[in-house]
């Protein structure tokens, strides 16, 4: 799954450092590589390892924690209770934006370790945390051409970078603070080891924190784009910037199933206890099942209901998601339909040009459907599939759901709305390995059952056919209000 850091450390001194995902890159590099063969990368860089003891100092205190600063030079400071701010000369930012930014970050601080009970970062109980501001002069280090970056000092402390370009806008500063604060305390946690499976999680979360930190700010949702426009895209799935278009950054995007998770299922405290309680170097996956089977939901469920909200952004800040959304012009054709359906007819149609792959979706457009209709659907063996419906009607969203392993769905009571959409969604297992599943449906007259009956398919008997038949009968419908803020 994970494909970003293909590199070979040998040639580290050539290795170029990404822009994005720093943090995780430096991760996954120190965590799969002897450290031999990546000192002299990290030496270069002014870096150390979370994976090395830090260096011990006598005390010297500073209000309640002690003060230090790896990097030899004299460089400026402000202080707050829990931080220091490190900058040089300042270079298209003032002392107020740093004074500004040393606000926010107590912010950060108080709503994140005091309000949601998170731990402190490493250290950060007996050391003001590090926060510099990159290239400004000696004693800080390089941003290394990013937005910001959380690291390890050359005494393996952690620390915090920041551009220097985004320091004199307060909301880019902050929001960026936020995030990678947010990677410290993963980094505190560190009950997934930064495995594979979990890295898209830990990006994940670090923008649905952003949400939790300002939600009088409205929704965050800068990255959406890339889950909105490639539902068919696994979950789980981690960008890569070398080889794919809007789906690089399905990864940030994905924070939305974190927004799902918050507001649906637990609230932040379920997101926290996804790290909190996980079994060492677990998969997430695994976790939000483990969590979800506490109220007797399973995800393949779930993840249908977070397929279905996001083809109408039924969540409590639908108008900035649609707003962002639909504002994105980076260029790719948009997958957000697969197609549309328009009337009854006895035609299969599906799956289309892109078809779902594991915890993936496919959202059909519907128009000019009755009341009552009748869906018949044939889905590739060996794959876990679910089947709703989506609508809005004004402020007003509907969602109709197909009992699991049912052989027939009857919609009586459907409404158009404004807007309708068909959504299939597939689980095969928790390996994002670009594998897609084919399917294919009609709706059509509802009225006699199809030959053989109600009975349940077992997907096991189908043998050559290789498709489960369902014929899907819907009996019940979930009806939800929600009222745009």
């Amino acid at each position: 799954m994970f494909t970003m850091i293909g590199w070979c450390i040998s040639s580290a001194n050539a290795t170029p450092v990404p822009v994005s995902n720093l943090s995780l890159y430096l991760q996954h590099a120190v965590r799969n590589t002897p450290h031999a063969e990546i000192s002299q990368y990290l030496d270069d860089h002014g870096w150390g390892s979370p994976l090395l003891n830090p260096a011990e100092y006598s005390s010297k205190k500073s209000s309640e924690k002690g003060v230090r600063n790896a990097y030899e030079g004299e460089p400026k400071s402000i202080e707050s209770t829990n931080f220091v701010i490190w900058y040089g000369t300042p270079d298209g930012f003032s002392e107020q934006n740093v004074e500004a930014l040393s606000v926010e970050m107590e912010y950060i601080w108080s709503t994140i370790i005091d309000d949601m009970e998170y731990p402190v970062p490493e250290r950060a109980d007996e050391w003001k945390f590090n926060v510099y501001i990159g290239d400004t002069g000696s004693g800080v280090p390089s941003a290394e051409g990013a937005a910001g970056y959380f690291w390890y000092d050359t005494e393996n402390y952690p620390m915090m970078v920041l551009s220097k370009d985004i320091v004199s806008w307060t909301d880019s500063a902050k929001l960026t603070g936020g995030h990678e604060f947010y990677h410290a305390v993963q980094a505190a946690i560190n009950t997934y080891r930064f495995n594979d499976s979990a890295l898209w999680w830990h990006e994940a979360t670090s923008n649905w924190i952003l949400e939790e930190l300002y939600r009088d700010e409205g929704g965050y949702s800068n990255t959406l784009y890339s889950v909105a426009l490639r539902p068919e895209i696994a979950l789980n799935h981690w960008g890569d910037y070398a080889t794919e278009g809007i789906e690089a950054d399905h990864h940030y995007g994905a924070s939305i199933f974190g927004t799902f998770l918050s507001e649906f299922r637990g609230g932040p405290e379920l997101i926290k206890r996804s790290f909190m309680e996980a079994p060492i170097n677990s998969d997430p996956l695994d976790m939000f099942e483990t969590l979800l089977q506490e109220s007797g939901e399973a995800l393949v469920d779930a993840h249908l209901e977070y397929a279905l909200r996001n083809t109408t952004w039924d969540y409590e800040f639908e108008t900035d998601y649609e707003m962002s959304v639909s504002d994105y012009n980076g260029g790719g054709e948009s997958h957000r339909s697969s197609g549309t359906i328009s009337g009854l007819s006895d035609d299969w149609h599906g799956p289309g040009e892109w078809k779902p792959h594991t915890f993936g979706s496919n959202s059909w457009a519907l128009e000019n459907l009755p009341s009552e209709f009748r869906v018949e659907f044939e889905g590739e063996s060996e794959i876990t599939w679910r089947v709703g419906i989506a609508q809005q009607d004004g402020t007003e969203h509907s969602r109709w759901i197909m009992p699991a392993n049912a052989d027939s769905w009857e919609l009586t009571d459907f409404e158009g709305g404004d807007e309708a959409w068909l959504v299939i969604a597939a689980i095969d297992d928790n390996n994002d390995d670009g594998e897609s599943h084919s399917y294919q449906f009609k709706i059509t007259e509802p009225g006699e059952e199809p030959k053989g009956g109600c009975a349940t398919v077992n997907s096991q008997s189908i043998g050559w056919f290789g498709l489960v038949l369902v014929v899907l009968g819907i009996r019940k419908r979930e009806h939800i209000r929600t009222i745009n803020v």
